[in-house]
């Protein structure tokens, strides 16, 4: 698999009245659900979520995948390519190279720590992901969140946990909303296809229903009953940020591992709370 990256800062700078302005649009959009289903519907649309969650309780699997990164807000763009690798439990390491395959910027961790060198200048960073999600602008309801769900469009929050099922305004599909009962304790609205067995979208909420980010997903791919999304787009979060994840030659991995780097012989350290 080849790795590669490029980076590109091409967004001008934006004057703080229009951030304003698509802030406030953004905050009194129409929600894509609409009415309520019926007790039938109701009741078979129960039936299909916990099939759902019978089929991912089985498929504690992670990934490994040549994966092009991008992050961008109104005031610039970011366009990494390399290689990422996932396992569940929320360990990750993604490693940016140039086109002749040399590592650029390495990064590995999880939930609650995150490692990075940059060979470029000589440096180590290692940190907590709160620090992070403040450097970085993200809320942090959404860092102490499901990850292994989002990565994967899976839900791991238990059929019991539903509030409500209702209709799509759009006609894509059936929403069922979840009120999580660990962690950060967020609501999640899942759009699913219920023919096809798999999450459309994801808007999550914090429990007081602040909006917290819309995860869109397709591009499926199948190993046996488990399946995978190749793309992934986050959008809603704060300061107009997105996220898009776009995987390739993936494959789907039974072994759970944990990722840890260490700093090179004579590299910067910095050390971050």
């Amino acid at each position: 698999m080849q790795l590669r990256t490029n980076v590109s800062c091409s967004l001008p700078i934006i004057p703080i009245v229009f951030l304003l302005t698509a802030l406030f649009v953004s905050g009194c959009a129409q929600k894509p659900w609409k009415t309520s289903l019926g007790e039938n519907e109701y009741e078979s649309t129960l039936q299909i979520a916990e099939e759902m969650a019978a089929v991912n309780t089985k498929c504690n699997k992670g990934f490994q995948s040549d994966l092009t990164l991008e992050y961008a807000n109104p005031f610039g763009k970011r366009t990494f390519s390399g290689y990422f690798l996932y396992s569940p439990g929320t360990n990750y390491k993604f490693v940016a190279s140039n086109p002749l395959g040399q590592p650029i910027v390495i990064i590995a961790g999880n939930k609650k720590r995150y490692q990075m060198i940059n060979t470029l200048q000589a440096k180590y960073v290692t940190g907590g992901m709160t620090s992070f999600s403040l450097r970085y602008k993200l809320p942090i309801h959404f860092l102490k969140g499901r990850w292994d769900d989002w990565l994967t469009g899976k839900n791991s929050i238990s059929t019991e946990y539903i509030t409500d099922i209702s209709t799509d305004r759009e006609l894509r599909g059936i929403w069922i909303t979840f009120e999580d009962n660990e962690g950060a304790r967020n609501i999640s609205h899942l759009l699913i296809d219920p023919e096809r067995r798999t999450i459309i979208e994801h808007v999550l909420e914090t429990r007081q229903k602040k909006p917290l980010a819309t995860i869109r997903y397709s591009d499926y791919i199948q190993d046996q009953s488990c399946l995978q999304p190749q793309n992934i787009n986050i959008t809603g979060l704060e300061y107009g940020t997105t996220i898009k994840l776009q995987l390739s030659e993936t494959k789907l991995t039974s072994r759970i591992n944990v990722y840890k780097l260490t700093p090179p012989q004579g590299y910067w350290k910095q050390f971050r709370p």
